[in-house]
């Protein structure tokens, strides 16, 4: 493994080194607020973990972000980079057993509002999301799981993530919108066999 890198080393390093391969990288870790040592380990290793698993860091959520969401959910930092993947590409299908289980036609009308209000939120921000999650089941009479778990299904493509406003932010409002958008498809579609 590298040795790590100190903020005051980063700005010392000269051509052919890890920082012409990380542009800017002392400006990103004061933007995002990493300070410590430890934090910019972090940073550095989420980044080189998610280069490695074939995914680019710059398409979607900054490093620092994943290490902080997926910090609970990860044993080591290639299970958080590829457990990640769905927050910088897009998956080909919605695992068939969580879609049956959860993109039912009983969350259509709650989902759709959600949806909705989801497009229209400005700014994308964790609180506000849950802001609009919470609000939406209580307008539906209904418990968050029983709505974010359809709604981690459909950004996901599975069961498992950070907690969903977490993943909502994380995934980011186009690729959220547009995940929902198919899954809305989904149970249409399956609510029209019946």
């Amino acid at each position: 493994m590298d040795e790590y890198l100190s903020i005051e080393s980063v700005s010392g390093m000269g051509t052919g080194s890890r920082a012409d391969a990380l542009p800017g990288i002392v400006e990103a870790l004061i933007e995002t607020g990493i300070t410590s040592q430890d934090d910019a380990d972090i940073f550095l290793d989420v980044h080189d973990r998610l280069i490695e698993a074939g995914l680019n860091p710059e398409v979607g959520p900054d490093p620092a972000d994943i290490a902080e969401g997926f910090r609970e959910r990860a044993e080591t930092l290639q299970h958080m980079a590829a457990s990640a993947r769905y927050c910088y590409e897009d998956f080909d299908e919605i695992d068939a057993k969580s879609a049956k289980k959860h993109l039912r036609p009983v969350i259509l009308e709650p989902f759709r509002v959600a949806r909705d209000r989801l497009a229209a939120l400005e700014p994308w921000e964790q609180t506000e999301i849950n802001a609009v999650i919470e609000a939406v089941a209580a307008d539906f009479d209904i418990n968050m799981g029983k709505l974010g778990q359809p709604l981690r299904v459909a950004v996901t493509g599975g069961p498992v993530s950070p907690p969903i406003d977490v993943t909502l932010r994380l995934v980011g409002q186009e690729r959220t919108i547009r995940r929902m958008d198919h899954a809305i498809s989904l149970i249409e579609a399956r609510a029209s066999a019946k």
